[in-house]
């Protein structure tokens, strides 16, 4: 974990994932902005990554573009900033990083650039995780605290409306610690949550639950644990396309970890799963994968059966121990390597 004390004195971090400050690379994060329009305006710009993080001295960077302040009231409360640098390169001109502002000023494509990323946000630590049908906004709560060694906090940064006819809500998730002795560390950015629309009469979810496990150990005092599920449904309109069935509701899990060498969440290494229903057998559970895989159409017999035999041959493979007749209700099946 890199660290910073409380005071005048605030040390800029920088990762070195993203410490590339020769604009000669032509791999920059996207997107690469060429032009304005009305709405956003350049709050400020340098030549180089380094030399605009040098500016503006967030307290924590990753990702080779994104930046946080951590400030604290004369009570100690803190409040969460974050920022987001882009590469603006119009026609003809040479790139450069920049971050942007949004003016108040009638929607328009150079807009839509930016659309499912993100602009500067503040989150103010709340006592519990705004919910809403738009998602949780920008936030911060105390997500565990343990007595001698510190405060794990949650912070939300919610994109911007993605762009599109998926209507995609997604939203980040970013952990700090206060450690005992009053040092803000960033631990990294954890599994986002969203959910919008992806095909027919078809909705997304994804959700995680978070635990921190605390250690004694003042290098890495905390770990932690996530649980994502993710949710695909779908239902009938009552104006159907001819032998349209509305598929059954799937939902998938993979459990990972953020840990202070990580800065962001890896899997377990146990790979995806779902849990096994009342009534669930192999079969049934082969059916409702293969129903959801690219290539299941109606009137396709031929290649449905090809689908149906991928997911038999994968599931008997990685879930060897289970039962293809009968299977335990909650049991974890496994339908991916990692």
């Amino acid at each position: 974990m890199r660290e910073w004390s409380t005071g005048p004195k605030l040390a800029f971090l920088m990762l070195s994932c993203f410490a590339c400050d020769a604009l000669g690379e032509t791999q920059y994060p996207q997107p690469v902005l060429a032009g304005l329009g009305e709405r956003l305006a350049i709050a400020a710009e340098a030549p180089t990554l380094a030399g605009l993080q040098q500016q503006l001295k967030p307290n924590f960077a990753w990702d080779k573009c994104c930046m946080m302040w951590v400030r604290e009231n004369p009570a100690g409360k803190p409040e969460f900033t974050m920022d987001r640098a882009y590469v603006y390169q119009p026609k003809g001109e040479d790139p450069k990083w920049v971050v942007l502002e949004a003016r108040d000023a009638p929607f328009d494509e150079m807009y839509a650039q930016v659309m499912g990323y993100n602009l500067k946000a503040v989150a103010p630590v709340l006592e519990t995780k705004p919910t809403g049908d738009n998602g949780s906004g920008d936030y911060a709560i105390v997500l565990s605290h343990r007595a001698g060694l510190g405060t794990v906090y949650e912070i939300g940064w919610q994109d911007l409306l993605a762009n599109g006819t998926s209507l995609a809500e997604t939203e980040r998730r970013l952990y700090v610690l206060k450690d005992s002795g009053g040092k803000y560390r960033f631990i990294g950015e954890g599994p986002g949550e969203g959910h919008g629309k992806n095909g027919y009469l078809t909705m997304f979810a994804i959700r995680q639950e978070a635990r921190v496990t605390w250690a004694k150990d003042s290098q890495a005092p905390c770990r932690i644990d996530f649980m994502v599920e993710t949710k695909d449904d779908q239902w009938s309109s009552g104006d159907d396309p001819p032998g349209f069935v509305p598929k059954r509701t799937k939902v998938e899990y993979e459990d990972m970890t953020l840990d202070a060498d990580s800065k962001t969440a890896i899997g377990t290494g146990k790979g995806r799963y779902v849990v096994a229903g009342k009534e669930d057998n192999l079969n049934t559970i082969t059916e409702l994968l293969a129903s959801w895989t690219t290539g299941w159409e109606p009137g396709k017999p031929g290649e449905r059966q090809k689908i149906l035999e991928k997911w038999r041959s994968a599931l008997r493979r990685l879930n060897p121990e289970l039962d293809r007749i009968a299977i335990e209700p909650g049991a974890k099946v496994r339908i991916a390597e990692r």
